[in-house]
């Protein structure tokens, strides 16, 4: 039997042979689907974002808390510095969880430890960020990662 090359198609942009599809296929160059990239990438700007807003609350001022707190005109049951204490309890582990958020993004572009980016998607979840940003990014690279778990190796 003969081999026949393909007839070349010829475009603006390339030399395309026939019968092959110029749409993509959404497989990158480790021959796996994007998914695991695209939910590391939406890990690590979750993480980025959970760090930076919750480094931004560990340093407000006791001073900052007491004038918001005069301007409203209501007496609390707890005071500036009792507040600044809860906020800066909440904002390490806001950055404990950011970094294990980030530490998920670095695993899932890997495709390794796929235990490890999915904990990090879930732990993602309670950092917030502004308008729940990062809480948004997270869950959908969480679907992503469940979706993607034959891609990863062990």
């Amino acid at each position: 039997m003969e081999m026949k090359e393909p007839s070349i198609i010829n475009t603006p942009y390339s030399t395309i042979p026939e019968g092959t599809s110029t749409y993509p296929n959404h497989q990158d160059k480790e021959g796996g689907s994007s998914l695991p990239l695209i939910a590391g990438l939406l890990l690590i700007i979750a993480g980025v974002i959970g760090v930076l807003t919750w480094v931004s609350v560990l340093f407000i001022d006791p001073s900052m808390i007491e004038s918001v707190l005069n301007a409203q005109g209501q007496t609390l049951p707890i005071t500036a510095d009792q507040l600044q204490s809860i906020l800066m309890i909440y904002s390490i582990i806001g950055i404990v969880l950011s970094i294990v958020e980030l530490l998920g993004g670095v695993m899932a572009i890997k495709r390794r430890l796929w235990v490890v980016a999915v904990v990090g998607g879930v732990l993602g979840l309670p950092v917030i960020g502004p308008l729940f940003l990062s809480t948004i990014l997270s869950f959908i690279s969480f679907v992503l990662l469940i979706l993607s778990k034959k891609e990863f190796k062990e």
